[in-house]
């Protein structure tokens, strides 16, 4: 018995690859366009009644409510037997002030400054 172990890094090297490769998802279980999202063609809903976006093939973003809070969450999802996309386990769940605080580091640059740092 040998214990593969995955890295962080693994998935994100093929996550970077799903996105080169196949774009977005083309499967979806029981999901809905949603007319009047954001931008009113990305926004997709579940069968929750949940708006989310597809990051990937197998990652995605979802705005819901949970115990009366409301939540970016962020996950990877898998394929079941059935075909349809489940969430793992992997994943965070930002509330809306976390949000708030990544949105504005976005928008002013600090996010894109320290990529960029890297990538040189």
């Amino acid at each position: 018995y040998k214990q593969q172990t995955k890295t962080m890094a693994d998935d994100d090297e093929k996550h970077i690859e799903e996105i080169k490769n196949e774009g977005p998802a083309s499967k979806k279980a029981k999901v809905e366009e949603d007319e009047t999202g954001v931008d009113g063609s990305r926004a997709q809903m579940n069968e929750d009644g949940d708006t989310f976006f597809d990051l990937s093939t197998k990652r995605r973003v979802t705005v819901r409510k949970f115990k009366s809070s409301i939540l970016v969450d962020i996950r990877e999802f898998y394929e079941d037997k059935k075909g349809d996309m489940k969430p793992g386990k992997k994943g965070i769940s930002l509330n809306k002030e976390q949000y708030e605080v990544l949105k504005e580091l976005m928008q002013d640059g600090s996010l894109d400054a320290a990529l960029q740092k890297l990538d040189e």
